[in-house]
């Protein structure tokens, strides 16, 4: 993943509770952190809600992914007596046991987007191990280039559907969005149909503007054509 172990800054692990099984885990992940500068909470999910079996990868993944959207690491319950065949005071890890913000690591004088490492291990022996990263907003880019919005369907009826919704989806943004984007994704990201509108936008208000005059039926810079399939 190109990532230092120091920037992971927590650990999802498969932690089943096992005497002999946490203690391997975790001297796995004592391999492949090593010595690391910064403690490194870890937890598991299965101290929640129990091991879901086939599912309990993907549960793993939605208590992550549901920490990163609050901020907060939760605790695992059930933890107070810890294993007594780890010695965590030697290991770079601490298991959660308290609801916490979850802090921003500082690397070389910069902050590090949140980073997680989450482990599953099959009962067949299918181990499996990723990282999933937060997502931070980056600044859109600025162009004075007009740029090229399409959009298709497979009736027209369905095409007024699709630029509604993209106005709406436009009006409840928190974000800025950039022209450029926009026009790539739904000229790269989008499945043609043969129903097609299109037009030139110099902004995002320009197109919102000109998909709602379509919409009132006004006349403006769209062009709708039909593209029937070859025979």
């Amino acid at each position: 993943a190109g990532l230092s172990a120091d920037a992971i800054s927590y650990v999802e692990t498969h932690g089943t509770g096992t005497p002999l099984g946490d203690p391997i885990e975790i001297t796995g992940l004592c391999k492949a952190f090593g010595d690391i500068k910064q403690r490194c909470p870890i937890g598991s999910v299965k101290s929640n809600i129990g091991h879901c079996e086939a599912a309990a990868g993907i549960a793993a993944v939605t208590k992550v992914l549901l920490q990163l959207q609050h901020g907060q690491i939760a605790p695992s319950l059930h933890a107070q007596a810890l294993n007594p065949h780890i010695d965590f005071a030697a290991t770079p890890f601490v298991v959660n046991q308290t609801l916490c913000d979850w802090q921003t690591r500082i690397i070389n004088g910069k902050p590090e987007p949140k980073s997680a490492g989450i482990s599953s291990f099959g009962a067949g022996g299918s181990n499996a191990h990723i990282i999933i990263q937060e997502w931070l907003a980056v600044t859109p880019q600025t162009t004075n280039h007009p740029a090229l919005i399409v959009l298709s369907a497979k009736d027209e009826a369905h095409l007024q559907i699709l630029a509604l919704n993209l106005v709406n989806h436009i009006a409840q943004q928190q974000h800025e969005l950039a022209l450029v984007d926009l026009a790539y994704t739904l000229q790269v990201g989008r499945v043609a149909m043969a129903q097609r509108l299109g037009f030139m936008a110099d902004s995002i208000e320009q197109v919102v503007s000109v998909l709602q005059a379509w919409l009132d039926g006004k006349a403006n810079k769209c062009r709708v054509n039909r593209i029937d399939p070859m025979p």
